[in-house]
């Protein structure tokens, strides 16, 4: 199903996914943090499929980091994902602790989170 209005697209620009090892889990600790409850567990499958069932042609990834030895990593899985999904629409995530330990600046692109010494 393609949903329009006005023949424009639907782009979901703010959604999290999870690799499939720790979605539930990761899910389960947003809702909590936050007090909310979703049905969904928030893996790369799942989103697509949703967003099939729901118009949406496009999706902006936004990957969430806790620790800053988890932020090249979690950079990679979004990275990776988006490769494999073209409906997702990757950035990055950094930490100021993270750039601390490995340089001076950071570039943020949509595709390829790059890092400066």
């Amino acid at each position: 199903m393609r949903a329009s209005l006005n023949n424009m697209d639907f782009i979901d620009f703010h959604t999290h996914i999870y690799p499939e090892a720790i979605a539930a889990r990761a899910t389960a600790a947003t809702c909590e943090f936050y007090d909310i409850q979703t049905p969904y567990i928030g893996t790369p499958e799942e989103k697509r499929r949703v967003d099939s069932e729901n118009g949406i042609v496009k999706s902006v990834i936004l990957p969430v980091a806790v620790l800053p030895k988890h932020v090249h990593s979690i950079n990679e899985f979004t990275r990776k994902t988006a490769s494999e999904y073209p409906e997702f629409i990757p950035f990055g995530v950094w930490m100021e602790a993270y750039l601390a330990q490995v340089g001076t600046g950071v570039s943020v692109v949509p595709v390829d989170p790059k890092l400066h010494n």
